[in-house]
């Protein structure tokens, strides 16, 4: 009886030894290949630009290169050597690469185009277009609606629907917003004026504003709904629900420019911005109610719909679709038990924003949102190694997480502001733990609200209960970051600005070198 005991006891150590190294032999095949993810996604974001800068001749310049590309991959693969089928994967990918990115730069090149009516611009009197992006009026009233032109017309001048192309921007005061997909036959009030980007504006007034539906059913019903959420949140209160449309929807528009302006000097504007950090809270509470009730894999799948639900939703912003493009791969693997290569899945993620939104290479939401990443990814293993001698794990961890997102937005941060917040090392520590008490707390009790106010139990005394905590955490979030706003600013010349994104592409590239190579050693050891 002992003997079967040892020998079957053998026979699981056997197998369990035979599975490590299977695992092993997995992970040092995922090192190997680390290395050509971020370097690939470099060149298709470089390509993508110069095709889009460079015109038609970029666009076929970058598009042969990577058909070339393609050929010699074909041909590699003809080779019986392994060394063939490597060079011949390598180069159909990145051929791929640049046949993509011709693509998006050929979209970015026609959608950036100086815009052209057709009709002299002193003689407009109609304009047709589709609204881009979605926008809501301000405190104020006011509103810039950018429209894709369509048409122009000048009928007392009797010209008739003139085909045009390029981008309008309109500057009126309206009471409801505008939703993008939205169809609008425009009358200016005056002659319009062009910008350094060759984009038109005009003045217009409402009541010459014609809205003549949506350019698709699914457009029009995403309008709907987004707007009876955001009017179904008045019943956490006034000032709350201001904070939360604007961290869930993104409606900042009815945020104080002073509480605009309180977050932006305590270093603390990514919080209003919707990112990864607002997805990833909203995941978090899905999974958390989902989980006891029906197990780990159902809530997993339930997040993921929902994030893919509330990215359509809100829209798709570079940020967001950035995260949403991380979150879908991580819930993957987490499924599967496997790690994620976290430069490996922000690359691709980079990939997939450019070619989806090719116009997002020139925002400054984008160039934030990759670049934090990018120094969480490289920076904030190591920060955290060296603070975890003298400081707990908790607090650790994120102050590495956000010294390494401050050093590598700085530069963009300078560039567009020339000025810096390095309190935003600090805020991000309070203020990033409030957001999220505020979020699930808010959420809890809108959902609580609007079902009591659906069943008809809208009394006093339960309003009142179910908003004190979002109302005593909205106020203790402004209090900090109005404390935190106090802290001095950096000033930053302009002239010092090479030298300085100069010094941090060298320290990327090294550490990001060092990284991987560090990595592949240890993983051969083992």
């Amino acid at each position: 009886m002992r003997q079967e005991w040892l020998s079957e006891a053998a026979c699981r150590r056997r197998q369990l030894y035979t599975s490590v190294n299977r695992y092993q032999q997995h992970q040092y095949r995922l090192e190997r290949r680390r290395p050509a993810l971020a370097p690939a996604a470099l060149v298709f974001g470089v390509a993508a630009a110069a095709a889009g800068s460079a015109g038609a001749a970029g666009v076929l310049a970058v598009a042969g290169v990577g058909s070339v590309l393609c050929a010699a991959g074909i041909a590699f693969a003809a080779l019986p050597q392994r060394s063939g089928a490597r060079a011949a994967a390598a180069a159909l990918v990145l051929g791929l690469l640049l046949i993509l990115a011709a693509g998006a730069g050929y979209r970015r090149a026609v959608n950036s185009r100086p815009a052209q009516l057709g009709v002299p611009v002193g003689y407009v009197e109609q304009l047709h277009g589709i609204v881009r992006g979605d926008c809501h009026p301000g405190l104020d009233g006011t509103v810039r609606v950018e429209l894709i032109l369509q048409s122009a017309a000048a009928p007392s001048r009797q010209i008739q629907r003139v085909s045009s192309f390029g981008r309008v921007v309109l500057e009126l005061r309206a009471e409801k917003g505008f939703y993008h997909g939205e169809v609008l036959l425009v009358e200016p009030l005056r002659t319009g004026f062009r910008d350094g980007r060759g984009r038109l504006w005009y003045r217009v007034s409402e009541r010459r504003v014609r809205r003549l539906g949506f350019v698709s059913a699914p457009r029009r019903l995403r309008a709907a709904a987004l707007q009876r959420t955001a009017e179904s949140m008045q019943v956490l209160g006034r000032a709350p629900r201001r904070l939360f449309a604007a961290l869930v929807l993104g409606l900042r528009q009815d945020l104080a420019p002073a509480e605009v302006q309180r977050f932006r000097t305590a270093g603390a504007m990514h919080v209003l911005a919707l990112s990864g950090m607002h997805l990833g809270i909203l995941a978090a509470l899905c999974v958390a109610f989902v989980k006891p009730l029906f197990g780990k894999r159902a809530a997993v799948l339930t997040a993921s719909a929902g994030a893919c639900a509330y990215v359509l939703l809100v829209g798709l912003r570079p940020s967001l679709l950035r995260a949403l493009l991380m979150y879908l791969p991580a819930a993957a693997a987490y499924l599967q038990g496997r790690r994620v290569d976290l430069v490996g899945v922000l690359a691709a993620a980079f990939v997939g924003v450019v070619a989806i939104d090719p116009l997002s290479l020139n925002t400054l939401s984008f160039q934030l949102s990759f670049a934090a990443l990018t120094g969480i990814a490289l920076f904030a293993g190591p920060i955290s190694r060296c603070l975890q001698r003298r400081l707990p794990a908790l607090v650790a961890l994120p102050l590495a997480a956000a010294v390494s997102a401050q050093l590598v937005t700085a530069p963009f941060l300078a560039a567009g502001f020339e000025v810096l917040h390095p309190i935003g090392i600090i805020s991000s520590l309070v203020l990033v733990p409030l957001v999220t008490a505020f979020l699930w707390a808010s959420m809890i009790s809108w959902a609580a609200l609007t079902l009591c106010v659906s069943a008809g139990l809208d009394q006093r005394l339960l309003v009142a209960l179910l908003r004190f905590l979002p109302e005593r955490l909205y106020q203790l979030l402004t209090a900090s970051a109005e404390l935190f706003s106090a802290a001095p600013a950096l000033p930053v010349a302009a002239d010092r600005l090479p030298w300085v994104i100069g010094v941090l592409t060298a320290a990327l590239l090294l550490r990001y070198y060092h990284g991987t190579r560090a990595g592949r050693q240890h993983t051969h050891r083992e």
